[in-house]
């Protein structure tokens, strides 16, 4: 009985002492090669944006602002010189008449003379003295001209009931001519000038034949004003 107790005792205690030492299966999986590990790409930095350089002014660009400025300023000296002469701008300008066959009248300054006229037109031309004080080139320039003609106006009838009845009338006809004076025009301009008066009841009477004498034409004021440089002129 002692020995069937002492037997089965031991088998005990050999069981337990096994379970207490048996360690639980693990399973290993091998080590990875390095090589076979995907590599994530590495992050893009952002390159930073490029300062901002001043573009260079065009060589060209630069020269036609010097041009332009430059012309500028003469103009703007000739302009001071022109306006210092304005009580006088016959040292600067001929007034003359180049259709009718006006005169200047000896020792009057802006004063002309025609002895007889059959259509009445005028035509009158503006030029640049070639002694003048002010030599213009660059200024581009409205002058005025104011004028009164007078003469004598003889009405012929050419009706059938009064032929070659005549009638003869003192007129004094004030006119203001303007003037465009240019660097592309060579500081010459020529206008045309009527003497009939559209608001005469003889110039609208087509009875009567006009013819004119005794003409005399005054110049009675003359004034400049500048105008803006255009790049044509």
């Amino acid at each position: 009985m002692n020995v069937l107790y002492r037997a089965t005792s031991i088998s005990l205690a050999l069981l337990v002492a096994g379970c207490a030492t048996q360690e639980p299966q693990v399973t290993r999986l091998p080590p990875r090669n390095p090589a076979d590990v995907p590599r994530r790409p590495p992050v893009a930095t952002p390159a930073p944006a490029p300062a901002a350089t001043p573009q260079p002014v065009p060589q060209e660009e630069e020269e036609s602002k010097a041009r332009q400025s430059l012309q500028k300023q003469e103009v703007e000296d000739e302009t001071r010189r022109l306006m210092s002469y304005q009580k006088n701008l016959f040292q600067i300008f001929k007034l003359s008449e180049i259709q009718a066959g006006f005169k200047e009248k000896p020792n009057a300054l802006g004063v002309f003379e025609l002895n007889s006229s059959k259509n009445g037109k005028l035509r009158l031309m503006l030029t640049q003295l070639p002694g003048s004080p002010v030599h213009l080139s660059v200024g581009t320039y409205n002058v005025n001209v104011d004028v009164v003609i007078d003469y004598v106006e003889t009405l012929e009838c050419v009706s059938s009931t009064c032929e070659g009845k005549t009638q003869n009338v003192v007129r004094s006809v004030p006119r203001t001519v303007q003037f465009y004076m240019a660097p592309r025009l060579g500081y010459v301009h020529r206008k045309d000038v009527s003497l009939v008066d559209p608001k005469s009841v003889e110039a609208k009477n087509r009875n009567y034949r006009s013819s004119y004498s005794d003409l005399v034409m005054t110049v009675q004021r003359i004034s400049a004003s500048p105008l803006p440089t255009r790049q044509s002129d």
